[in-house]
């Protein structure tokens, strides 16, 4: 039972506190992620122009969003999530089945979607094609 207005602030502003700094901790994550990414773009700018100016060979980029997403390992992880929630709604009746469902049928569309682009990059380019994007020279 609450007694004085001291304690139905202090009830009031925790649950507030609780919120705005589970924001805060997420911006917070973002902004020094960002930081770092953009900083080790900017080094490597640098080290490439230093390289041209100098005249010597210009480092291959490093950089790692390069590769292609691998759809597949998104697609299963999916399927696998919505499975195990289908199963659990086995074991407990309260569970709404519909979050399994969402993600099961949200990693078969992805597999669909993945099969779909790889056969239409296949026909588009014939193999042994020296054009033909891979994970090493994507196009």
């Amino acid at each position: 039972m609450v007694s004085s207005p001291e304690d139905v602030l202090t009830l009031s502003i925790i649950p507030l506190v609780a919120i705005v700094g589970t924001f805060a901790l997420v911006m917070i994550i973002v902004l020094v992620v960002e930081f770092g990414r953009r900083t080790r773009n900017r080094l490597i700018h640098e080290e490439r122009m230093a390289a041209m100016e100098t005249g010597l060979p210009v480092p291959p980029p490093f950089i790692e969003g390069v590769r292609r997403p691998n759809y597949v390992m998104r697609g299963l992880v999916l399927i696998a999530l919505g499975m195990a929630l289908g199963v659990w709604t086995l074991t407990d009746p309260d569970f709404p089945l519909g979050i399994g469902a969402i993600l099961f049928f949200m990693g078969l569309a992805i597999l669909i979607a993945h099969s779909l682009t790889e056969r239409r990059r296949r026909e588009s380019y014939p193999s042994g094609s020296e054009h033909r994007p891979s994970a090493d020279n994507p196009s």
